[in-house]
């Protein structure tokens, strides 16, 4: 089990019959449902990509988030939307895989998407090839409705931070995550506010005080509607 929508949706991953892990989605009622790997989607640039992970879907089980690749440093941020199909006399829910659009940052074309809100907007990481840089990442839906705009989310004001990976957003848009030394052994928790009611540009991140103890490294990895934040040491 990896989320749970407010609606019963539960998003995790099994193995396939061809010993691949796939992302699935269980529901009472339809039981588990294989949600396939981009590989399937029909594109040559993806035939390889047989793997995938699902990850988070947002409140309405609308959306469901996470990674399809061939290994753990060639793999794609993706997002499956739910289509209601008349079959039989009734309708089924199937579920249709989609590469976020990483093309505007050349260098962190592989990734995952971790989290989606009811507004439709997703959050993930890109990371170079190394992975000694990590670059959080929001998806904006498209006013014409055909995908999602890319952005990247600003980094802290510290040079020596320069990773940045969103873990969670509400439903007004507030993202927290962590950003990290270069070294990647420190991470301070952070918050990311929007700044317009598009939510088209976001604060510097915003980072957030250790908790009390004698804590060196934290992360924001929740937020709720209020704005409370849960954090992970």
């Amino acid at each position: 089990l990896d989320d749970i929508s407010d609606t019963g949706l539960v998003v995790s991953h099994s193995t396939a019959s061809d010993g691949q892990i796939h992302g699935v989605a269980w529901t009472k009622n339809a039981g588990m449902v294989d949600l396939g790997t981009l590989a399937d989607a029909g594109d040559p640039r993806y035939a390889s990509y047989k793997f995938s992970y699902a990850i988070g879907t947002n409140k309405l089980g609308t959306l469901i988030v996470g990674n399809s690749g061939v290994a753990e440093n060639t793999q794609a941020p993706v997002v499956w939307t739910r289509l209601n199909v008349w079959m039989n006399g009734k309708f089924v829910t199937k579920w249709k895989i989609h590469k976020l659009d990483t093309t505007a940052f050349p260098g962190f074309d592989h990734g995952t998407a971790w989290a989606a809100n009811d507004y439709g907007q997703i959050i993930g990481v890109g990371a170079n090839s190394d992975e000694t840089i990590l670059l959080g990442m929001l998806w904006n839906p498209r006013p014409d409705g055909k995908g999602w705009k890319s952005m990247s989310l600003p980094p802290s004001s510290s040079p020596a931070y320069p990773s940045t990976d969103p873990y969670s957003i509400n439903d007004k848009g507030e993202i927290v995550g962590g950003d990290a030394s270069a070294d990647q052994s420190i991470w301070l928790s952070v918050l990311w506010k929007p700044l317009d009611w598009k939510r088209t540009t976001y604060s510097g991140a915003i980072e957030l005080p250790l908790p009390k103890g004698v804590f060196t490294s934290c992360e924001g990895v929740g937020i709720n509607d209020l704005g409370d934040r849960k954090s992970t040491r």
